[in-house]
């Protein structure tokens, strides 16, 4: 606990995270709230799990510094609206920070900091194991590990022609501009997957007639 809190205070004062003022509010209080729970959770089971709320205190002052640095004001000004009491899974309403934002037609946004009992919990299961990692793929890195040409559909050498931006391949008009260029903004990419041989021509200029035309 005492490491947990030595990363926030500064001069006996809780320091405010200038690494997340580019979230947003929710983000923000997310962020905070996710750190305090694991660290709680991973505890239930030690006697003492009570000395957490120094702990709680600390990255709440910490929390509130950082939505009023976003803010640009004081941490009286951003406690007022955020401070509400919490239902915590007991059934008692501990006071902690919480941000609403409504959104047109979607559920509204409502995450919350605190609420949590500090009280042991001799049955508490502890799982340590790190979550396996998520793999999120964009659809150049999936067109990449797919590896085919996607001009003659060949698999030899797969190699990625990139411009700088989507509106130097549209040209002056339709007449003139080659085949490759036509494919790229009617998927609007900046990029084709070829093989080497189809790059060769497409820098040579010999590409122009046969993009697409696969034997």
């Amino acid at each position: 606990m005492q490491q947990k809190c030595q990363r926030y205070p500064r001069a006996g004062k809780p320091l405010h995270r200038p690494e997340r003022e580019v979230d947003s509010e929710a983000g923000i209080v997310l962020g905070s709230h996710q750190e305090y729970r694991g660290v709680v959770q991973y505890y239930l089971l030690a006697t003492n799990v009570c000395h957490l709320d120094r702990l709680r205190r600390v990255l709440d002052g910490s929390l509130l510094k950082t939505l009023a640095a976003k803010h640009r004001t004081r941490m009286t000004v951003i406690a007022a609206p955020y401070r509400t009491p919490i239902p915590g899974p007991d059934g008692k309403s501990r006071v902690g920070l919480q941000v609403w934002r409504a959104r047109e037609g979607k559920r509204p946004v409502k995450v919350q900091f605190g609420g949590l009992p500090l009280k042991r919990q001799a049955q508490a299961i502890l799982n340590d194991r790190p979550p396996p990692p998520r793999v999120h793929s964009t659809e150049l890195e999936r067109r990449v590990r797919a590896g085919v040409g996607e001009a003659c559909g060949s698999t030899a050498h797969p190699e990625g022609h990139h411009v700088r931006t989507r509106k130097d391949i549209r040209g002056r008009g339709g007449r003139g501009v080659p085949a490759w260029r036509r494919q790229m903004a009617a998927i609007q990419r900046k990029t084709l997957i070829l093989c080497s041989a189809c790059h060769h021509k497409l820098h040579a200029g010999q590409f122009d007639d046969n993009f697409g035309r696969r034997p």
